[in-house]
Parts: structure tokens; C-alpha cells; sequence
């Protein structure tokens, strides 16, 4: 699917944007406060640093992925699907990935939620699990795409904002570090390729929360922060996308030009 080399390369963003006949502000935001049609802006914003042309599309849950270079969850934990029979859009998402796709999920533990158009609510992805007392829990590692990337998620619970330094090969959009207030992150394994530097929970634990996965032929970029720590199954209604008031502001900026860095295969400096 990447053809950077070509000088007339001008590649095609989708951001899933509606689903079924549902209102795109009915479809619940979990763990973030940015409205889906601001991640085109951010997105067209950091390939006019780079001086690269790009093309942003808003789409609906049941249209094909398959003529988009990157396809963009803007929902966080939540992937809006079409009914929890087949899972369509899961089972098309894995399937684009899987043939050379660019998937990119901006908070959270994706598909953790799906919001389901038939009951116009969300809806847990992840099996339950019940003790002897009939405790419910619910195990990361059975999240459906964090089970399918063979992913092994921890949940930090409340952290103070702290600078974690950017890898090398991710330095170059402007800053050596970003603020982030951790909340989930993943361990860092052979498959995981991490953007920041790894952090150490314990001797024999390394984590990161902002990472690329290989599925297949195609790649994936999950961010498991929350750019939202207060409240989240958000609904606001569509509107200018200059003051979000998120909790981790860092990762707007960061999270498209790393979308565009693969993309061209580049590494620029927005200075």
C-alpha cells in the first residue's frame, strides 16, 4: 500500500466519522475530548510542515477501507460497529490491516467498547469474566485487537504528569520529550516498536504508551492515554477545533506527525 517513493505519493486519510444512520455526535467518545472531524485538521497540519500533500475524508463505519493508505479511530476505546453478530467493521478493519494497512487508534484501549447502532449504546467488546461470587472483571489481554496483536496491557491508575523522552527516530517533529499523565500502557515485546523511550516498572517490565504494531503486511499506531482523564462518553456538538482542553495536549501534535513520518517515511523538524 505504500508507494512514498512516487513524487505524485499524495496519500488518503479516512476518519471513521458515523455509522449505520446514527448522528456522528450520538457515537459515544471514550477517553477523549476531540471531535473526530479535528483529526483531519491535525492530520493536514503536520503534512503542511513536512511540505507533503494529503487528502482527508470523513467516513462512515460501513464504507471500504480498502483505497485509504491510513484509516483513524477517532472514538478511543469505542470502535462503532454495524451489528455484534459478524462484527463487520472489527473483522474489515483486521483485514485491511492485515493486507497493508495504516490503523491508527488516538486513546485507550481500542475496541475495548464497541458502540452498537441497533440499541444506540456502547457496548463491552471485552468477555466478561465472573468468580465464585459473580464478580465481573474484565481482562485486557481478551480485548479483541489487543488479543489479536498479542498485546499484554496494564492499567496504571492515577499518575502525575511527567516528560518522557521521545526515541531518536521520533525526536524530529520539534520536541525530545512530551507531557503525558500515564494511564495504560503496554509491555514492550519483540513486535512492539515504542515511541518513547521504555519505561521501567520493574526490572524484568518494560512498558510504553505510544507505540507501532506489525499485523501482517500493515502497521498499526496505538496510543493508550487518555487525552481526556475526567470524564469520557463525551458528545459535544461540531465545532472549531482549537481548544480542546485535554489532559494529554502533547499527543494532538505528536500522534499526527507520526502518522505522517511513516507515511513519506521522513523525519523532519517543524522549527
Amino acid at each position: 500500500m505504500f508507494i512514498r517513493n512516487k513524487s505524485c505519493f499524495c496519500p488518503k486519510v479516512g476518519i471513521i466519522y458515523s455509522v449505520s444512520k446514527v448522528e456522528p455526535n450520538n457515537i459515544p467518545r471514550v477517553w477523549t475530548d476531540v471531535a473526530p472531524e479535528c483529526w483531519g485538521s491535525l492530520v493536514k497540519k503536520a503534512a503542511k510542515i513536512a511540505n507533503k500533500k494529503i487528502r482527508i475524508k470523513l467516513i462512515d463505519a460501513r464504507s471500504s477501507f480498502d483505497s485509504f493508505n491510513v484509516i483513524i479511530n477517532p472514538y478511543g476505546g469505542n470502535l462503532p460497529e454495524l451489528n455484534f453478530v459478524a462484527f463487520p467493521v472489527y473483522n474489515k478493519l483486521l483485514d485491511y490491516i492485515k493486507n497493508g494497512g495504516f490503523f491508527v487508534n488516538i486513546a485507550d484501549i481500542p475496541t475495548y467498547w464497541s458502540f452498537n447502532p441497533l440499541i444506540n449504546r456502547l457496548v463491552d467488546r471485552t468477555p466478561a469474566v465472573y468468580d465464585i461470587h459473580g464478580a465481573v472483571s474484565r481482562n485486557f489481554q481478551r480485548t479483541p485487537l489487543l488479543e489479536e496483536l498479542a498485546l499484554s496491557a496494564f492499567n496504571l491508575g492515577e499518575q502525575n504528569k511527567n516528560k518522557f523522552k521521545l526515541d531518536d527516530r521520533y525526536s524530529g517533529y520539534g520536541e525530545k520529550e512530551i507531557l503525558l499523565r500515564l494511564s495504560r500502557c503496554v509491555k514492550i515485546e519483540s513486535h512492539i516498536e515504542s515511541v518513547t523511550l521504555p519505561i521501567k516498572l520493574r526490572p524484568d517490565l518494560e512498558v510504553t504508551p505510544l507505540f507501532f504494531c506489525n499485523y501482517g503486511d500493515g502497521l498499526c499506531l496505538i496510543s493508550m492515554s487518555w487525552l481526556d482523564r475526567e470524564k469520557y462518553d463525551k458528545n459535544f456538538p461540531r465545532r472549531e477545533c482549537i481548544d480542546y482542553g485535554a489532559d494529554n495536549k502533547d499527543l494532538e501534535e505528536v500522534i499526527p506527525y507520526l502518522i505522517i513520518q511513516k507515511l513519506f517515511g521522513i523525519k523532519y523538524n517543524k522549527t
